[in-house]
């Protein structure tokens, strides 16, 4: 089960999360040590959000995605991770990542 969770929170799309770092390089502030770990925290965080939104989506498309040749692969439409388990996982991620004390601090 944990292999399909971890399918389903799709890692591959983090790579796109780390346009966090972009207002920090350009503003040349990235190698302060403080902001450094503000920005890394933050594209965990938003790393997590994404992968709770993902879930939450792939719960409602999921009978619609179970009739696609390519989406009906995934975890939750294939039946390989059962809706509440999905649920549970996604409200989890939603929840910690803006629940988290950071999560509303500026940087």
């Amino acid at each position: 089960m944990i292999r399909h969770v971890w399918t389903a929170l799709r890692p591959k799309q983090w790579i796109k999360n780390l346009f966090v770092f972009l207002p920090f390089i350009f503003g040349q502030k990235l190698f302060v040590s403080f902001r450094l770990i503000d920005v890394s925290v933050a594209a965990v965080l938003f790393c997590l959000l994404a992968s709770g939104c993902y879930l939450m989506n792939d719960l409602f498309d999921r009978l619609s995605d179970g009739r696609h040749p390519v989406k009906s692969r995934r975890p939750v439409a294939s039946g390989l991770l059962q809706a509440p388990v999905a649920m549970m996982f996604s409200a989890a991620l939603i929840f910690l990542s803006l629940g988290s004390p950071i999560a509303g601090t500026s940087a």
